[in-house]
């Protein structure tokens, strides 16, 4: 009964629906308040409400606060880069992997992602970009464009705007909850475009008794391959662990996700030529728990 949404927002009409998510009301609708709006460039516009005691739609007014958050994104899971709740700059186009990808990214531009969990940690990112000039950087920022910097990684190029690389960098100080800004640096003119990205998760080490301590064995084979042989009685026979390769500053150089269980001896196979000579850490982690730690000097 009655007008639902008076005229606002620099639009004549606002195409209104109305959805019922979770418990909640919601009306969505378009407007022309962004810049550059008019009266057919318009955008999609929600409010929450709560319908009145006789059952009938309250008077509904724009606002720019948005509704609240009743959930939280995930971001060890793979976020397609196009999950935006605000962004400066960037457009979106058809990806030839699938779906759609950002584009035209240039210096300064950023997304923004509300309400992202990294619970107890993470301690890795990974980006799927493109580019077809000189790069740009990826600054991994929490709550604001210029918060708290946890990680950032580097883009190069690639051979073109859909030739896809997956890239990575450390991360560290992303602990809770947070607003993550993923903001875009470089030189002048576009930089790359991006498809998804990921986190994953800080290792778990538990108690000192979690951790094996069982002994190394390497064999270097013919042609410089390297086999990495580990006895690990509480792993099963029917499961592969990954085996992670740190270097002295924390910074995952290899990661290796196949090798073959044979009553509890797990072996693998690397080829040190991938690697810089020095000194490193080799982990053997499953579901996100550190069941081994050694060093391991690789010479030429």
């Amino acid at each position: 009964k009655g007008i639902l949404m008076p005229t606002q927002g620099l639009s004549f009409t606002n195409h209104p629906g109305i959805c019922d998510f979770k418990g909640n009301s919601y009306l969505f609708y378009h407007n022309a308040a962004l810049p550059g709006g008019q009266s057919y460039h318009r955008s999609v516009c929600v409010e929450q409400f709560t319908y009145k005691s006789d059952g009938t739609f309250p008077s509904i007014s724009m606002s720019t606060a948005g509704v609240a958050q009743i959930g939280s994104l995930n971001p060890y899971d793979t976020v397609q880069a196009e999950t935006i709740c605000w962004e400066q700059g960037v457009e979106i186009e058809v990806c030839n992997e699938g779906g759609m990808n950002v584009s035209y990214i240039e210096n300064n531009d950023y997304i923004k992602v509300k309400g992202v969990d990294f619970g107890e940690g993470a301690d890795r990112f990974e980006a799927r970009v493109a580019s077809n000039t000189s790069g740009g950087k990826i600054e991994l920022r929490l709550d604001s464009q210029n918060g708290k910097l946890i990680g950032t990684c580097e883009v190069g190029n690639t051979g073109g705007w859909q030739t896809w690389v997956t890239k990575s960098c450390a991360v560290s100080g992303a602990e809770g909850k947070h607003d993550l800004f993923l903001k875009f640096t470089g030189g002048s003119g576009f930089l790359f475009n991006f498809n998804w990205w990921k986190f994953e998760p800080a290792v778990s080490v538990g108690d000192k008794n979690s951790v094996q301590k069982s002994p190394v064995k390497i064999v270097v084979n013919r042609g410089n391959n390297m086999t990495i042989s580990l006895f690990l009685p509480q792993i099963s026979a029917h499961t592969v662990p990954d085996i992670r390769i740190f270097d002295l500053q924390g910074h995952l150089v290899n990661c290796v996700s196949d090798g073959k269980m044979n009553s509890n001896q797990l072996e693998i196979s690397l080829n040190p030529r991938n690697i810089a000579t020095g000194m490193y850490f080799l982990r053997v982690i499953q579901n996100n728990k550190m069941l081994f730690q050694n060093s391991l000097i690789i010479t030429r």
